[in-house]
């Protein structure tokens, strides 16, 4: 029996989950609430194998609860259930490691499949969501041929601050920038015209800033 627990201070859609889950015979809701706070308590205590998580949550919001199930060592695996479809919201969650993004007009079908997927040790994303996977691994790709450093100035870079700027946020000379501009240009295959780095940042900024 795959043990679940739910939150979401929405009532009709906490019911609608709630719902699914209950029609699956494969399926044992532990319990449900209304805020992050109780969520995580919950949790910690009763240990189910899924929690479905809303991001926007009174006390405590879904990311801050998954982080702080994270902190505890938890083993309970996070699915995220929310309207949010905005691009920094999902790689949030990718960073934290969330296994599960679903969003909140997924048909029960995608549901009970995604915590199928999460449970069997897989990662499970909204279909419409699929693009943002792509763009990460573009992120990953384009920039993995550099340094922590020259990744920080690239992005530094595409929010259009100087050399002079970046070298007093990095705590390092102007000179040492210049460096790693040329290093950056050389690394990405540029020309050496000027301005060739900013105008590449410019263009390619999508797929690395949120």
């Amino acid at each position: 029996m795959l043990t679940i627990y739910t939150a979401d201070d929405h009532p009709v859609l906490s019911k609608g989950l709630r719902d699914i889950i209950n029609v699956e015979y494969r399926f044992k809701l532990l319990g449900y609430s209304a805020d992050g706070e109780t969520a995580l308590k919950e949790i910690l205590m009763k240990e189910p194998d899924i929690a479905i998580l809303d991001i926007e949550m009174p006390v405590l919001n879904g990311i801050e609860v998954a982080k702080k199930l994270i902190e505890n060592q938890s083993k309970t695996k996070v699915v995220f259930f929310t309207l949010y479809n905005e691009r920094s919201f999902f790689l949030r969650a990718m960073d934290l490691g969330i296994r599960g993004y679903l969003l909140k007009d997924s048909a029960p079908e995608e549901i009970i499949s995604c915590i199928d997927t999460v449970h069997n040790g897989g990662a499970y994303v909204s279909p419409s969501l699929s693009t943002f996977l792509v763009d990460r691994h573009s992120q990953e790709s384009i920039l993995g041929v550099l340094s922590k450093q020259e990744q920080t100035i690239v992005k530094l870079i595409g929010q259009h601050k100087t050399s002079a700027e970046i070298a007093d946020l990095l705590f390092i000379s102007e000179k040492t920038v210049s460096n790693h501009r040329s290093n950056i240009g050389r690394k990405l295959k540029l020309d050496k015209k000027q301005n060739s780095l900013l105008t590449w940042v410019l263009e390619n900024k999508h797929k690395f800033l949120d």
